[in-house]
C-alpha cells in the first residue's frame, strides 16, 4: 500500500512539474508574441527584430500568388516610431518541448490579419521562425435602411408609406449589436410613414420616438446618389404598402443593392419590402431573385387591398423565379434565408430579418 501510495505521488509530482514547465513556456512564448504585437503597433523595430529568428520567413497569398518574404524585407516595411491603428492578441499557443505553434489575430479598423506562428527554442528565447499570414477585409458595421416617400394607397384617402415598427424593430436589433444605421429613400429627404399610432402603445417604437437624432434622420433621408456603398455591410429594405408603387423601378437602387451583393455584402426585406428586389440585376444579366428562397407580404394577407394594390407581391415574386415560402398562419413570423439574401414576410417577422442578418455577418467575418 505504501508503495502504491509512493508510486501516486511520483506520479503526480512529475505531471505537475511537467504541467508548470508548459505554463512558463507559454509565457515565454506569449512575451516573444508581444515583442511582434507591440513593435509592429509602435514602430519599435528593435522589439519587433527581437521576436524573430534571423533565418526567419514570411509567406502568405497575395493576388492569388505565394509570396515569399525574408525578415528583413519585412522589418523594412514597419516606418520607426509610426503607430498603427491596430490591436493585436494571441488567440492559441501549443507547446511541445523545443518547438511551438501560435494563432495571433492583427486587427485594424476594416481589415484584419490572421498570422500563425512557428516558434523555435533557440538557446534560452524563443524566437519566430515561420510567419504564415492571410488577410480579410472586414464588413463595417453600418446597415443602410431603405424606406418610401409615397404616401397615399392608391386613389384612397388613406395611407400607405413605410410601416414604422419594420423600422423600429430592426432598427433595435442592429443597435444592440453596435451597427449604425442610415436611411435612404427613392427621393431622399422626408419619409412617408404608416403605423404611427404604433408610438403610443409599442414601447420599442416609443423608445424609436424619444431621440430626437433618428427622427430627424427619417426627415432628411439620404439619396441613392448619396449612397457610398462601402460604408455598409449590408441594406434592408423596410416595408410599408407605399414601397409597392416607388421600390420596383428605382433604378439607382437596385445599381446600389446589386453592387452590394455582389461585394459580399447581406441583403435584407421584410412585409412589402421585396419589392424592392424584383427588378434588381446582377452583372452577368440576371435577376438578383432568380432561384433563391425568399418570402415577402403573401396573397392572402393583402386579400382585402389587392383590387388597389399595383400588383400582388406573391405572385409577382413567384414570377421572378423565387421559390416562395410562407407561415401557415397569417401575420405569423417567417424568416427566409438563401445565401446573402434574408426576407421576412410581414411585420412580425422584422426583427428576425435582423437578426439572421447579423448572424450573416459575423460569420462572414470571422
Amino acid at each position: 500500500m505504501h508503495k502504491l501510495s509512493g508510486l501516486i505521488l511520483g506520479l503526480f509530482i512529475a505531471v505537475s512539474a511537467q504541467a508548470q514547465s508548459v505554463k512558463q513556456e507559454k509565457k515565454a512564448i506569449i512575451q516573444t508574441l508581444n515583442y511582434y504585437i507591440d513593435g509592429g503597433t509602435n514602430g519599435d523595430v528593435a522589439l519587433l527584430r527581437k521576436a524573430f529568428h534571423a533565418d526567419a520567413r514570411l509567406q502568405g497569398i497575395r493576388g492569388n500568388q505565394y509570396k515569399l518574404m525574408p525578415i528583413d524585407d519585412y522589418v523594412k516595411m514597419i516606418k520607426p516610431g509610426k503607430k498603427s491603428n491596430r490591436k493585436g492578441r494571441v488567440v492559441t499557443i501549443n507547446v511541445m518541448k523545443n518547438i511551438a505553434h501560435a494563432e495571433v489575430l492583427i486587427e485594424y479598423p476594416n481589415f484584419r490579419f490572421v498570422d500563425y506562428m512557428q516558434l523555435l527554442k533557440v538557446g534560452e528565447e524563443w524566437k519566430i521562425v515561420n510567419k504564415i499570414y492571410q488577410g480579410q477585409r472586414l464588413q463595417p458595421k453600418k446597415i443602410l435602411f431603405v424606406v418610401t416617400n409615397h404616401e397615399k394607397l392608391g386613389n384612397t384617402s388613406k395611407k400607405a408609406g413605410t410601416y414604422l415598427p419594420e423600422i423600429t424593430y430592426p432598427f433595435e436589433v442592429f443597435n444592440q449589436k453596435g451597427y449604425q444605421v442610415d436611411f435612404v429613400s427613392p427621393k431622399g429627404g422626408m419619409l412617408a410613414i404608416n403605423g404611427i399610432a404604433n408610438a403610443a402603445v409599442d414601447e420599442t417604437t416609443r423608445h424609436f420616438f424619444r431621440d430626437k437624432q433618428r427622427l430627424n434622420e427619417l426627415r432628411k433621408t439620404l439619396s441613392p446618389d448619396q449612397v457610398d456603398i462601402n460604408q455598409y455591410a449590408g441594406i434592408y429594405y423596410v416595408g410599408g404598402k407605399g414601397t409597392m408603387w416607388d421600390f420596383p423601378d428605382n433604378k439607382k437602387l437596385q445599381k446600389i443593392t446589386a453592387k452590394m451583393y455582389e461585394s459580399n455584402k447581406v441583403v435584407g426585406a421584410v412585409c412589402h419590402g421585396p419589392s424592392g428586389l424584383l427588378n434588381v440585376k446582377l452583372s452577368d444579366g440576371s435577376y438578383l431573385l432568380a432561384g433563391k428562397k425568399a418570402t415577402g407580404y403573401s396573397n392572402a394577407e393583402d386579400a382585402k387591398i389587392k383590387h388597389i394594390l399595383p400588383f400582388l407581391l406573391e405572385d409577382r415574386l413567384k414570377e421572378r423565379g423565387v421559390k416562395y415560402s410562407k407561415a401557415t398562419k397569417k401575420q405569423a413570423k417567417h424568416v427566409v434565408v438563401s445565401d446573402r439574401l434574408v426576407t421576412g414576410q410581414n411585420p412580425a417577422s422584422a426583427a428576425g430579418v435582423a437578426e439572421e442578418m447579423i448572424l450573416l455577418l459575423e460569420n462572414s467575418n470571422k
